[in-house]
């Protein structure tokens, strides 16, 4: 059931997400739970992240859901163990129609003014899925496959889903934003983890805020990207993202040059706008759960649902593993110390500064990323990438954050044309061109009136240099 979620620390009382390993406030060990079914285990480190079972059907983790193996293969649990109970009717429907989400469209827009720059994110469909089979659909939409075999992967992702949510108590992936088809929200997986059928999670005050906050990150969060950013349309019209997916499944007829080529270039655009495509889904997810928190707070329970990182927070975590971890791993959380606490501190370093504290940050998903997610329950380009919106909103205010998301991610690459190696080394060389080092640079200018959106475009023109085109038309 819901309560599942919250542990007090035992030290401060501070309530936390179950799976934590140390308490979010004061890092005090907490009290740990079995999340797997029918075995005794220590908790498992990959609870409630977003996307745990990929990895079973991709050849290639793909780093922006980041997957998680489990020491168990399809054949070995049977789908109907776990199947979510009470559920007789399933369909596959819009929340348009819900209040709630009318009532999030409506907040989104009206605190940032998007309106003035922006249109048509509202009608961006939230699509809610009551069966596996109905939320993994959009998988093999784009695939050049036998209908047969389309229904194969269909039933393999549906295996694999539930596999993960008995190994882990209900964990997997809650939702995902598709280019171009809108937002879908896994109400099976809602349902299994509480017990209650999909329709039943809906009409729960204590479940359906966690609904929402998934909405809020993957339709405000990663869909405002997509839709209204110059790099994400541009991933988009060319659609690197779906024939990335087809090239790592098994079903696929057979591998091609082209497919390698784009699975190369779609992993160089991510890993150069990864803090900013995850800090900002997860910093519009809190400002949104405190926003209708204020709005809905009366008949629903969202006091669980915020994440509420921040920059101490991070600060404990990496000198935890800089006084805990091998050398290398020590070292590197070493160096992230001193330049995080540089960054937050100073009013405006240099460009060159930022774009090597931006290589760092890239480079320690790969040397600290497993560890720092076992004691966060996160990977770093969540938790501190959170971070530095929150330095950004400082900053700025709070009002100019998707502006300022937008401004960075106002590069266009020519992604057919350009190779692979020039768009690396274009990447790597200029901190103009890579997103992540563009939203660092954003978040160091300093606005005399906070929240104003125009100082922004002009600062960002005048001291970086940077334009931007928030048209979507």
């Amino acid at each position: 059931m819901l309560d599942k979620k919250i542990v007090n620390c035992p030290q401060c009382e501070h309530e936390n997400q179950e799976g934590n390993v140390t308490c979010l406030k004061c890092l005090s060990p907490l009290p740990q739970y079995d999340l797997r079914v029918g075995e005794s285990k220590e908790v498992n480190q990959f609870y409630d992240k977003e996307i745990d079972f990929i990895e079973k059907v991709i050849k290639e983790k793909v780093e922006e859901i980041s997957g998680v193996k489990l020491d168990i293969t399809v054949k070995d649990v049977k789908p109907e163990a776990t199947k979510p109970r009470g559920a007789a009717h399933y369909a596959r429907f819009s929340l348009k129609q819900h209040d709630e989400l009318q009532i999030a469209d409506e907040i989104f827009y009206k605190c940032f003014d998007l309106r003035k720059y922006f249109k048509g994110h509202s009608e961006y469909p939230t699509i809610y899925c009551e069966t596996l089979e109905e939320y993994f659909e959009p998988y093999t939409d784009f695939l050049d496959v036998s209908e047969s075999s389309k229904e194969e992967i269909i039933e393999y992702l549906v295996n694999a889903a539930r596999i993960t949510a008995g190994e882990t108590n209900g964990g997997g992936e809650f939702g995902v934003n598709w280019p171009s088809l809108g937002c879908y929200i896994n109400g099976w997986l809602f349902a299994y983890k509480n017990e209650e059928s999909p329709i039943e999670v809906l009409k729960n005050p204590y479940i359906f805020p966690f609904i929402l906050a998934t909405v809020a990150h993957e339709k405000y969060g990663h869909g405002f990207i997509t839709e209204f950013t110059a790099s994400g349309k541009e991933k988009k019209d060319i659609q690197i993202k779906r024939k990335f997916i087809s090239s790592n499944f098994e079903f696929k007829k057979a591998d091609t040059p082209e497919e390698t080529l784009l699975t190369e270039k779609w992993n160089i655009l991510l890993q150069s706008s990864i803090y900013v495509e995850e800090g900002w889904s997860v910093w519009i997810e809190d400002y949104m759960v405190g926003a209708l928190e204020d709005e809905l707070g009366k008949d629903m329970d969202f006091h669980k649902v915020k994440k509420g990182y921040n920059a101490d927070y991070v600060l404990k975590i990496l000198k935890q593993i800089e006084n805990s971890a091998p050398y290398d791993e020590s070292k590197v959380a070493s160096e992230m110390i001193k330049d995080l606490e540089y960054f937050l501190k100073s009013a405006q370093p240099d460009s060159e500064f930022l774009h090597n504290f931006n290589l760092l940050l890239e480079s320690i998903e790969g040397v600290i990323g497993e560890r720092f997610a076992g004691i966060t329950g996160q990977y770093p380009r969540y938790v501190i990438g959170k971070v530095i919106m929150d330095k950004a909103s400082l900053s700025l205010g709070a009002k100019c954050i998707p502006y300022a998301v937008a401004i960075a991610c106002s590069v266009a690459y020519n992604l057919e044309k350009i190779s692979n190696t020039d768009l690396a080394r274009v990447i790597s060389m200029q901190p103009k061109m890579n997103i992540n080092t563009r939203m660092l640079m954003l978040a160091t200018l300093q606005l005399h009136n906070k929240g104003d959106v125009e100082e922004l475009l002009q600062l960002a023109k005048e001291e970086l240099n940077f334009a931007a085109n928030f048209s979507n038309e």
